[in-house]
């Protein structure tokens, strides 16, 4: 039952905290920042819910700011040089956002920054950096970005996968000191049931009573924290293995183009 309470009230914990962040990001949130980054990524604001999570957690937004900031940033989004600019960092262009009049020229200007995007060494950096490929270079420009684009990922997916493993060996130490740590307060716990029994079998003093059942309960808390720590340390180590075998499988799909 103890053990029930225990887990019912850190499930409590772990949501409120979960619940918490958001909150305070929520009240960090700069509103006419916000719309403005939520235009130039090329979306609506009905197409985003983070502000309807804000309300629901009693943060108030600031609709009018979100709404200015909104059209400050398709302003910028929906000029030539915003256009050029969505192109170069390899994000789709919505020309939905922007006057259908300006749309033919925007697009073309749009193109511009896609061919730079679409540079094979430019291809190599992205990949290195983890981005994900948003299948926007022509035909003609695809093969030689992708050849190049999948060589930098597997470098990176590679430096991923050893982080993770240092995470691992780092999270095995820690589990087997729990583990050891949880072992060492189980002997003491024996033994004090086995001095409990017999001084309660000379008719203690009540005070020796108490001493004998807080140091009792003391080690049993303990115990139940370092067994806590060391499941917690091994569920770490079981998700990290399953995204390390994720990787790998993106690794393998990474085929390394060179000839």
């Amino acid at each position: 039952m103890k053990s029930k309470i225990l887990f019912v009230v850190a499930s409590a914990v772990l949501l409120s905290s979960c619940a918490s962040e958001l909150k305070r990001r929520c009240k960090a949130t700069h509103w006419f920042e916000y719309g403005e980054s939520v235009a130039l990524a090329g979306k609506r604001l009905s197409a985003d819910n983070f502000a309807a999570q804000c309300k629901k957690e009693d943060v108030e937004v600031d609709e009018s700011q979100l709404d200015v900031g909104f059209k400050a940033g398709m302003g910028r989004y929906c000029t030539a040089d915003g256009a050029t600019e969505t192109g170069r960092k390899g994000d789709i262009f919505n020309d939905d956002l922007c006057d259908p009049a300006s749309a033919s020229s925007l697009r073309k200007d749009y193109q511009k920054g896609v061919t730079a995007y679409c540079r094979p060494e430019n291809g190599y950096e992205q990949g290195a950096l983890g981005k994900t490929y948003k299948n926007v270079c022509p035909e003609k420009l695809e093969t030689s970005f992708l050849k190049q684009f999948k060589r930098g990922k597997r470098v990176y997916l590679a430096s991923i996968i050893a982080a993770k493993e240092i995470e691992i060996q780092d999270a095995q130490n820690e589990a087997n000191e729990a583990s050891h740590s949880e072992s060492r307060l189980r002997g003491q716990l024996t033994g004090l049931i086995t001095a409990q029994s017999i001084t309660m079998a000379r008719n203690p003093s009540p005070e020796m009573v108490n001493t004998l059942n807080s140091e009792r309960s003391s080690l049993e808390s303990r115990i139940y924290s370092e067994s806590s720590r060391k499941r917690e340390k091994e569920s770490a180590i079981q998700r990290l293995r399953n995204e390390i075998s994720e990787l790998r499988v993106q690794l393998g799909a990474a085929v390394d183009a060179e000839p």
